[in-house]
Order: C-alpha cells, then structure tokens, then sequence
C-alpha cells in the first residue's frame, strides 16, 4: 500500500514513473482478479474478514496509484482497461454481499 504512495524526484524520467506506475497497476489488477473470482466462488471457510481487508487494502492502492500518477499517465498502460473491469468486479460483488447482507438481517 504504502508503495503505491511514493512521491517527489525519485524518478529520472517519465518512462521510469510509467514503469513503476505499470508494476504497482499490474499487481493490482493480479490481486483485484484474484478477489473478483474468489467471491464468485462461495466458500465457508471463515476466512470473510481477512478477504475483506485485502479487498479494503487494495481499493486503497488503486485509490493512491490514481492520485498520485493521475488517470492520464495510466490510461495509457496496457492494462488500465482489465484494471478497471476487475474494480467494477470487485465493486459489484461488495454490493451484492452488502445487499444479501441487509436482506438477511432485515434491514
């Protein structure tokens, strides 16, 4: 997470920052993937808190790679386009278990 935040003059050029902004996306989107298949696939195996913080903590990532390397520079990785499916993936599936959720408990 805290990798997704780096600031200032580390980069000597701008194909260094779109390569590292490229690795953190790629990484993002493998871990985003990840999460997206496993909640289609339900399980009972007691582990629900430890997904929804890895869930949690990548929504972050993505939320600082955006801040901080700005839509334009990564609308331009090959991969921004499946990095967006698998955030409305990931988005869609908290929706649904917040509503099956609310369904179940009434409220």
């Amino acid at each position: 997470l805290q990798l997704s935040s780096v600031t200032g003059d580390i980069f000597t050029s701008q194909d260094e920052r779109a390569a590292y902004a490229k690795f953190l996306a790629d990484g993002a989107l493998s871990v985003l993937s990840s999460l997206a298949s496993e909640s289609t696939t339900t399980t009972d195996d007691g582990n629900d808190d430890g997904r929804h913080s890895e869930t949690v903590d990548m929504l972050s990532m993505v939320q600082c790679l955006v801040a901080n390397f700005k839509i334009s520079l990564l609308s331009r990785l090959p991969n921004f386009g499946n990095l967006l499916q698998a955030l409305a993936s990931v988005g869609d599936s908290l929706l649904r278990q917040n509503v099956a959720d609310c369904t179940k408990l009434q409220g």
